[in-house]
């Protein structure tokens, strides 16, 4: 709905008191920025009619509502209560609203989600029948401040109250009328837009002023309250139409009207600050006007004055008023030294080293050299693409995609993210991406983490050793540039989780071994208050990977990812991976406590991973049978055939295994499939449970190939000599033509003797069935 009335504040006054009188919930004001200020005054005023919770507030508050099922049985009991009141969403119904979502959009659902919105906006378990009086307005009052994830939580409640499962609340989006859109978004209930370009007179301070081009730029610009001053220049007679003579005449004004001592010392002091970030301290100016050789007979308190620059609310900083204004600035023709530029650069990155972001949008205005600056956008997109703001992650994807060499990476992220089931068509992308790296002009950080992109496909598709081992080579080299052991840089701590991550594909390599080592020892090194939240508990849930030959060590780490406070999604991740070490322990009655909650299930590869872990801790628990557990594997097999990688080789073979135990016939098509695409460490558990199965059959001839061809992986490097005795126990009671459970039994019992501090149980049985978890997310 277009507005061209000539009072636009009453058109947006009858607009938010009408918003309970409509049949739909989503409201998306879209506007000129020339009416940003008195969209801004006017949406406070919702508060005296509504309960008004920002979005911010609720994207941020999901954490305190994520549970820890094992570290509280109350929870247990009160949930159970709740399902009988029916006062929060049975299993099934959950899982029902679960698909509703996710077919929409890729927001990754947990029931904490449902508990926290039950309690914030008054969530039904069923939905109404139709919308109830309107009590909660959900507030977003700029969604280019979103980031990529407040922006798929977004769609998440959207559909929520669409499905009136939140019949009481509404959403108001507001919005710049040339933003773009997401797609899961943008046709979404009632749009009103308020666009100064319909308006050919409009009415301010009663009075009514006629619109050309040139102010409605201006005054989209720098806001409506100028509309007065942009009208009395654009009747002068002297002023050239032009949006830059109005500008330049305009901030002359605002500059001169603040009676400076030195209006050119004034104008070169906000020239200066432009050049900070769009936040910045009274620190940051005092650094880049020292950096001014020449002195400047002026200071923030004249700034101010002139109402171009302002301080934030409630903390000590300041902005331009306008971004505008500031990028007016940034263009001035006012040239400095040029080390001035490079200085205050300098400073800005030694002072603000994580602000990637920030840092490479304003390399564009302060730098010359074309490989820094993107450098700079690589480094901001592969540090911060999920957490900045919408708007500079848009510029910044603008940027790399104007590259001919690298904007591969926006399509082998995109690929990751929103189609793993197609990742093999992309390798093409990742071998033409590497032959780029090497030769470039980027610096050390932005190559590595250029390559991760490529690395991490690459892993998912089980790409061929050879090719592997050269990705990590390259990987490596540049890992041992970014990387001083002497002098800890927290910088590459997500550098290194990547790299160690992908390194678990290569077999045999000592010298890997040896590095990883010292990367972990190097992170051990960091504080946890030094790094994001984030990367400290996916450097806590990959105790697996990382300590491979100790699983109690191992155990510590992803039993405090777990039991961290943090985003639902890394709740989920870590508790995959805390199952996984459960189970390694041999503690399967507590793995299948933690791989129940449905929490986990994200989205289908997480559901395939704790599914797959759930099914092989309840067999080995005794609380599933073989039967009753290939059951489970056999509705895994029809999930994967959306997800070629190498989760769906571990599903395969456990289902293969399981068809031994039962004396099943096996899946020739299956087996090919394995032995095709898998590497060495999926080649051993099919090896492994052949093995048992050339045992049970009393085929010697079988028996001795299979268990000479055995080649135990990295990853289980730990379990070596234990396997090995393992096998050799096979051997030497080859003639005894035991069953399934007699071999179990026998197996159990000397492993028991062998090894009394059971930390060997988990390899103890007769198939040995693969766990699955998440490290690169």
């Amino acid at each position: 709905m277009d507005f061209d009335e000539t009072d636009y504040i009453q058109q947006i006054k009858k607009l938010l008191n009408d918003l309970d009188n409509k049949d739909q919930r989503i409201f998306k004001i879209k506007f000129s920025n020339a009416f940003r200020k008195p969209l801004d005054i006017e949406t406070r005023f919702l508060v005296n009619k509504y309960k008004v919770i920002k979005f911010s507030d609720l994207y941020n508050k999901r954490i305190d509502y994520a549970t820890n099922s094992i570290q509280s049985k109350r929870y247990f009991y009160t949930n159970f209560i709740f399902n009988l009141a029916g006062l929060i969403p049975s299993i099934g119904t959950y899982i029902s609203l679960i698909t509703l979502v996710t077919d929409f959009s890729q927001y990754q659902v947990t029931q904490s989600d449902f508990r926290h919105l039950r309690k914030t906006l008054n969530f039904l378990p069923k939905p109404a029948k139709k919308y109830h009086k309107l009590r909660n307005l959900v507030l977003i009052p700029n969604i280019e401040q979103l980031s990529l994830e407040e922006k798929l939580y977004l769609s998440f409640v959207i559909r929520l109250i669409e499905e009136k499962y939140l019949s009481q609340t509404a959403i108001l989006i507001i919005e710049p009328i040339d933003n773009v859109t997401d797609i899961t978004i943008a046709n979404k209930g009632i749009v009103y837009k308020f666009d100064l370009n319909n308006y050919t007179q409009i009415l301010h301070d009663k009075k009514i002023y006629s619109l050309t081009h040139v102010s409605r730029v201006v005054l989209n610009s720098i806001g409506i309250d100028y509309i007065d001053k942009v009208n009395q220049i654009l009747n002068g007679e002297k002023t050239e139409d032009s949006y830059e003579a109005v500008m330049t005449q305009i901030i002359r004004e605002m500059i001169e009207n603040s009676k400076p001592q030195n209006s050119d010392d004034l104008k070169r002091f906000i020239t200066l600050c432009s050049f900070l970030f769009e936040s910045f301290t009274i620190n940051d100016i005092s650094e880049a006007v020292n950096l001014e050789k020449n002195p400047l007979n002026c200071g923030l308190d004249d700034a101010m004055k002139t109402n171009i620059i302002c301080k934030e609310k409630h903390i000590q900083k300041y902005l331009f008023l306008e971004e505008k204004i500031r990028q007016y600035f940034q263009d001035s023709s006012y040239i400095f030294e040029a080390n001035l530029y490079t200085n205050i650069y300098n400073y800005l990155q030694k002072t603000y080293p994580k602000n990637y972001a920030d840092i490479a949008l304003l390399s564009g205005v302060l730098l010359s050299d074309e490989n820094e600056i993107l450098s700079n956008y690589l480094i901001a997109f592969y540090q911060e693409d999920m957490t900045m703001p919408g708007y500079k992650l848009n510029a910044i994807r603008s940027y790399i995609k104007k590259s001919n060499d690298f904007e591969i990476i926006l399509r082998l992220h995109d690929a990751y993210s929103e189609e793993p089931q197609n990742l093999m068509n992309y390798r093409e992308d990742c071998l033409k991406l590497l032959s780029h790296i090497d030769g470039s002009g980027l610096n050390n950080f932005a190559k590595a983490a250029a390559i991760s992109y490529p690395a991490r496909v690459l892993y998912e598709i089980h790409s061929d050793f050879a090719e592997l081992e050269a990705v990590e080579e390259t990987y490596l080299k540049y890992i041992n540039k970014i990387v001083d052991f002497a002098s800890v840089d927290t910088r590459i701590y997500k550098y290194v989780l990547d790299y160690i991550s992908f390194t678990t594909a290569i077999e045999n390599n000592s010298t890997i071994t040896t590095v990883v080592q010292r990367l972990v020892t190097l992170l051990n090194t960091i504080e946890p208050a030094e790094v994001t939240s984030g990367q400290y508990v996916k450097f806590m849930r990959m105790g697996n990977a990382v300590y491979p030959s100790d699983p109690k060590q191992a155990l510590m780490m992803t039993q405090k990812a777990f039991n961290s406070k943090q985003k639902p999604i890394e709740q989920a991740l870590s508790g995959i991976n805390y199952g996984v070490s459960l189970c390694l322990n041999a503690r399967y009655r507590e793995a299948v406590e933690i791989l129940s909650n449905n929490d986990l299930r994200t989205d289908v590869i997480n559901t395939i991973s704790a599914d797959n872990n759930l099914l092989l801790a309840q067999y080995f628990n005794g609380k599933f049978d073989a039967y009753k557990t290939l059951t489970g594997y056999t509705r895994l097999l029809k999930i994967i055939k959306k997800v070629d990688n190498s989760d769906a080789i571990i599903v395969k073979n456990n289902y293969l295994a399981l068809c031994i135990v039962l004396e099943k016939k096996k899946n020739s098509q299956l087996e090919q499939s394995i032995v095709k695409s898998a590497d060495n460490y999926h080649i051993f558990f099919y090896q492994i449970n052949l093995l048992t199965e050339a045992f049970l059959q009393h085929d010697l001839a079988r028996f001795e190939k299979i268990k000479n061809a055995i080649t135990v992986p990295k990853l289980l490097i730990g379990y070596k000599s234990f396997i090995n005795k393992r096998n050799d126990f096979l051997a030497t009671n080859f003639d005894k033509n035991m069953t399934y459970p007699e071999l179990d039994n026998s197996l159990y019992n000397w492993s028991i003797t062998n090894y009394p501090d059971k930390s060997m149980l988990f390899y103890s049985h007769p198939i040995i069935l693969g766990c699955i978890e998440r490290w690169f997310e």
